[in-house]
């Protein structure tokens, strides 16, 4: 489908390795959440997306009805893989909701809409609407296939968004 942002040739989310414990906890999620997530030595903290991306790490986590607190499900190095992951978690639970979480925003904003990477570039251009050389605004009207002929000068990050919107 062109414009679509489901890239996914091969299952990241592994559901068959799952004990019957996580399987009932996956099963009883109302809402997941993509953190942007700084790991050391002995703590884990919420940093920038772009942060996350230099070396950090992203958290894919649970959020139960009868529970506030959230369970980490899976980790990734690679913005791309827990993308993915995320959009298949939204494939196969379509009733559930869909967070991201950074530094400045722990309880996260919601991504509207059934494409993942979209949504989010949807939220982070709203965010930034005011500010028409934030790269997420740039990527937004590339989603909206208002890419300039001679392109942007995107740092790598945004980069590969892009080419995922190509």
């Amino acid at each position: 489908m062109q414009g679509s942002t489901h890239f996914m040739t091969k299952s990241l989310l592994k559901l068959e390795n799952f004990s019957p414990n996580l399987q009932a906890t996956y099963d009883a999620a109302t809402y997941f959440v993509l953190e942007a997530l700084h790991e050391t030595s002995d703590t884990v903290e919420f940093v920038l997306l772009e942060e996350a991306a230099e070396g950090g790490l992203f958290g894919i986590t649970v959020g139960l009805p009868d529970r506030p607190a959230l369970r980490v499900f899976w980790t990734f190095p690679d913005f791309g893989d827990a993308v993915a992951v995320f959009q298949e978690i939204r494939n196969l639970r379509p009733d559930a909701r869909f967070f991201f979480s950074e530094w400045s925003e722990e309880d996260g904003n919601e991504i509207q809409g059934t494409d993942i990477l979209r949504g989010m570039i949807a939220m982070r251009a709203e965010e930034n609407r005011f500010d028409p050389d934030c790269e997420w605004t740039w990527l937004a009207e590339d989603a909206a296939g208002n890419r300039p002929e001679n392109g942007r000068d995107y740092e790598p990050f945004y980069a590969a968004i892009a080419a995922r919107l190509a």
